[in-house]
């Protein structure tokens, strides 16, 4: 009887361990005192890349899973998630401007009006077109986080701060367009959704990881864009192709 109780509570701490937990946990607190070091770091995340596939998959929800896209809409949508707005130039990052569901509604539905030939050959007839913005379309990420030095706890943290998706345009010849920043999320408003959202590896159905962790533990990669500075540049402002790489690239080495 013993050894069948021990069995039950084995097996019931390893469905813990494999189910994802909608918890997280809350970052520890530094004192401003403690703070010898602080830095603000902007980076793009490319979810072309196979470390950061797991943000993009699967397009369409499946099992259980929905890409990150998916989780911060639903979440907006349900009022559990607070977006806010980029500014007019799209370069707003401050996260002050909350935005509306109608807001939402119109950054994500597009409506836009076509000629289309007619079946009978006499002539055009203007169709109003409405597009719905997918998870499929988000190939980008940008984040922005402070790096701190700790001096009483003798190390760097790093946290999170906000995340905001980025859509691809492509023009009916399929060439890219450019880029639109959609939205501003703040993360100490989002971890509750993003750690009931299990998040789908391949190959490896037993890992249990959500997007809490993705963010927290650092399973992605994303090339450094910008750091704080007194002009508030980032770095493709003074910087292009290889050597805006490399400039992020040695911002990264500062802070490592």
């Amino acid at each position: 009887m013993k050894g069948l109780t021990i069995c039950i509570i084995l097996l019931s701490t390893i469905s813990t361990v494999n189910s994802t937990a909608q918890y997280y946990v809350n970052n520890y607190h530094i004192r401003q005192a403690d703070v010898m070091w602080r830095m603000r770091v902007w980076r793009q995340i490319d979810l072309r890349q196979k470390i950061n596939h797991p943000l993009y998959f699967p397009i369409e929800k499946s099992q259980g899973y929905s890409s990150l896209f998916d989780v911060l809409i639903s979440g907006i949508r349900s009022g559990s998630i607070t977006a806010y707005g980029t500014g007019p130039l799209g370069n707003d990052d401050e996260m002050s401007t909350q935005l509306s569901r109608a807001d939402i509604q119109s950054i994500t539905h597009k409506v836009d009006s076509v000629w289309t030939p007619k079946l009978d050959g006499s002539g055009h007839d203007l169709v109003i077109v409405q597009d719905s913005i997918t998870s499929e379309q988000i190939i980008r990420y940008e984040i922005k986080e402070d790096w701190i030095f700790d001096k009483n706890r003798s190390q760097m943290t790093v946290r999170v701060i906000g995340i905001a998706p980025i859509m691809e345009h492509f023009t009916e010849d399929g060439i890219s367009r450019g880029y639109t920043k959609l939205f501003w999320i703040d993360i100490k408003d989002a971890r509750s959704s993003l750690a009931a959202a299990p998040v789908f590896i391949r190959h490896n159905d037993n890992r249990a990881l959500n997007y809490d962790d993705i963010f927290v533990k650092r399973f992605f990669d994303g090339q450094v864009i910008k750091v704080s500075n007194v002009y508030n540049r980032p770095i493709g402002s003074y910087a292009s192709g290889v050597d805006a790489l490399l400039e992020g690239e040695a911002a990264e080495e500062l802070i490592l």
